[in-house]
């Protein structure tokens, strides 16, 4: 297998970089052995030498999220940008569950598939579209965000992106511990299914951008076809006369909850996206990464949600089934729909594991955002943040483990939510006030508080989007006084996205006005 991105075997008798200036710069130097280090008495620099030594090594990397500059890029192959997005726990149950939310929402197949259709293709066409500022600019998506959200706002992207990232790929460990425990019979706890897929998660993300792309380029292919398969041998048990539960004013709410998720479970990429684009050209065509960025994205998830949908559907004929979903989630109907029984389980075996690609994703790029919310926090290596946010995924698959469709559809609205906010924001500012050229961003300054937005305007939008959002939100927690009124139905996405675009424009000539930048 080849690749464009070179993944350098260890070489004898090459100097490490050994640590950080204050600056953040590397300084070159051979340490002639570990104890040199250890009479620092520093343990980040400790750090630092052993993060080198994992570069060095095993070609994990190093760098943080500094701006990647166009003569030291590494491009990898073009239609990468078309394929990672399959590996994204795309052919996984977490996705499978998702396809499910039709059923439970109380409309019939026919009506579930065309929303789901739809709502996946909002979700991509934003997230492609703030793809197409990674290789124009060099610098992860959090970065961008400085030249619209300003300085300190940034960082409260940086924690709702953390947030998202993780909780979404919880819900991929967690429906990928009930598929392996159903496997096992339930001799194997969800517990250890859990720690199972989130570790091989951790050894993926802990490789850091080269190896994760490599990876993710590739890994979707077995979950393809086995995915062909299921639509195979579920197909005949599908029924498309049956007819939806939901009438009425709760039928609109049913639409409009199942758009909402379906579009949050593709918005998610909004936040992060651009990670995966900084090696590519700065001079590629912005055109050309967004369409395959959004048909590749939006092929793959809506391929990946439609075995849930076909079995939502069978689920409501089969009183049986969908107590077996409620008891045990989706991995135990699956076993039961799939003939024969070993090859049942073996499909269900290699579907548990579609989780890892997403949880890979979501250590690495949680890192990445981790190490934007403070200087100091920029100076630990990424292999120690990506530990933190394998932790995090642990914590919150495990407590959310035990009500897996209501933890499924809160996270998937919230994000969603989020990032119609973050979207609104980086939208309005690109088109009009740097007229859509990137030559109209200082991109040198990317990292002086000084030469960046202030961020009252940035900051101002995203509360008035969160108080759209809000007002129109429905989750197991709190219903919004608007969305009450049709019937809990969530319109938390279109507030959202009405209010950021009205509120951001004046509040921005303003903060031009008065603050100069």
């Amino acid at each position: 297998m080849t690749t464009d991105i070179e993944l350098t075997p260890a070489k004898k008798d090459v100097a490490l970089p050994e640590i950080l200036s204050p600056e953040g710069s590397l300084k070159d130097a051979s340490a002639s052995s570990v104890g040199e280090i250890y009479k620092r008495r520093n343990i980040l620099e400790c750090l630092r030498y052993y993060e080198a030594i994992l570069d060095h090594k095993l070609g994990v990397e190093s760098q943080g999220p500094e701006r990647v500059l166009p003569e030291n890029r590494q491009p990898p192959k073009l239609w990468y940008m078309f394929v990672i997005w399959a590996s994204s726990g795309t052919f996984g149950l977490g996705n499978f569950s998702i396809g499910t939310l039709g059923w439970s929402y109380g409309l019939s197949l026919g009506q579930t598939i065309p929303i789901m259709m739809f709502g996946i293709l909002l979700g991509c066409m934003t997230a492609a579209w703030c793809g197409t500022l990674g290789p124009a600019t060099g610098l992860r998506q959090i970065s961008v965000s400085r030249y619209s959200m300003g300085w300190w706002p940034t960082k409260i992207v940086a924690i709702f992106n953390i947030f998202g990232l993780i909780g979404f790929a919880s819900v991929q460990c967690i429906t990928a511990g009930q598929g392996l425990s159903a496997v096992s019979g339930y001799s194997l706890s969800i517990l250890v299914g859990i720690v199972i897929v989130t570790v091989l998660a951790l050894v993926i993300g802990f490789g850091g951008y080269r190896i994760l792309l490599v990876i993710e380029a590739y890994f979707w292919v077995p979950f393809f076809l086995l995915t062909l398969i299921l639509f195979g041998e579920t197909g005949d048990k599908v029924s498309l006369q049956q007819p939806a539960t939901a009438s009425g004013m709760k039928f609109t709410a049913a639409v409009l909850n199942l758009l909402a998720s379906s579009y949050g479970c593709t918005s998610i990429f909004c936040s992060w996206i651009s990670d995966y684009f900084v090696h590519y050209p700065a001079d590629i065509s912005r055109v050309k990464v967004y369409f395959l960025t959004m048909f590749g994205m939006w092929i793959a998830n809506f391929v990946g949600v439609l075995p849930g949908c076909l079995i939502g559907s069978v689920l409501a004929q089969n009183a049986s089934l969908a107590a077996a979903y409620d008891a045990h989630g989706i991995g135990e109907v699956m076993l039961r729909l799939m003939y024969p029984s070993g090859f049942a389980k073996f499909v269900m075996v290699i579907f548990s594991l579609g989780g890892i690609g997403f949880g890979a994703i979501a250590i690495y790029s949680a890192a990445l955002a981790v190490q934007q919310l403070a200087a100091p926090l920029q100076m630990v290596p990424h292999f120690f943040w990506s530990l933190a946010s394998f932790a995090g995924l642990m914590v919150l698959s495990i407590v959310g483990k035990t009500a897996v469709p209501t933890f499924l559809s809160n996270i998937l609205a919230l994000v969603g939510y989020f990032n119609t906010i973050y979207f609104a924001i980086l939208f309005t500012e690109h088109v009009l006030f740097r007229r859509g050229k990137i030559t109209n961003y200082d991109l040198d300054g990317w990292n002086n508080r000084s030469r960046l937005p202030v961020g009252y305007a940035g900051f101002g939008a995203f509360v008035a989007g969160w108080v759209g959002s809000v007002l129109g939100m429905v989750s197991s927690f709190y219903v919004g006084v608007i969305a009450e009124r049709i019937g809990g139905g969530d319109v938390a996405n279109m507030l959202g996205l009405v209010f950021a675009l009205v509120s951001y424009p004046p509040l921005r000539y303003l903060e031009l006005l008065f603050c100069g930048r």
